[in-house]
């Protein structure tokens, strides 16, 4: 089937959605977001890296702590800074569980084949939500979606392809 207008639209208008709420809902529970977020993150590192913790601040800006010492997230590697907002995503699900939706675009970029594949051990074991909907290349995910749907471009015709 081919992308349609309608389609289009309502991931547009979800995408859109999903910006206008997600500051509103970081300030109102960020102290409780920033708990969570810092107990994912510690157990996703293990004892690797020296982790006491992470957080988003008031203007929004993610920092980790390590050895007691607050840092920029951006210090961090790229499969460390993954770990790090997947903590942040799923900590904030856990707020919006009475919803039952979590949306995960590319949580695997950056992330070693190992490190993929204990991710999605660890989404399919902690389940804060009902339904999750992820955005990947990465075809691990096929193992724990109830449904897949693929989608791509016919270089052909230039049309996109569900």
């Amino acid at each position: 089937l081919i992308l349609n207008k309608k389609k289009m639209n309502f991931i547009l208008q979800l995408r859109d959605l999903c910006e206008l709420i997600s500051p509103v809902l970081r300030k109102l529970h960020l102290d409780q977001i920033n708990e969570r977020a810092s107990e994912l993150f510690k157990e996703f590192m293990g004892h690797s890296g020296g982790f006491d913790g992470i957080y988003i601040n008031e203007n929004y800006d993610i920092y980790i702590i390590r050895y007691g010492i607050e840092e920029p997230i951006r210090l961090l590697s790229g499969g460390e800074q993954v770990n790090a907002c997947l903590a942040i995503r799923l900590a904030i699900a856990e707020k919006l569980a009475n919803l039952g939706l979590i949306l995960l675009d590319e949580p695997t970029a950056h992330l070693d084949d190992f490190h993929i594949k204990e991710m999605v051990e660890m989404l399919e074991l902690y389940s804060p939500v009902s339904q999750m909907i992820t955005v990947t290349h990465d075809e691990e995910f096929e193992k724990i979606g109830d449904n897949i749907i693929q989608v791509y471009k016919d270089i052909s015709t230039g049309s996109t392809i569900i």
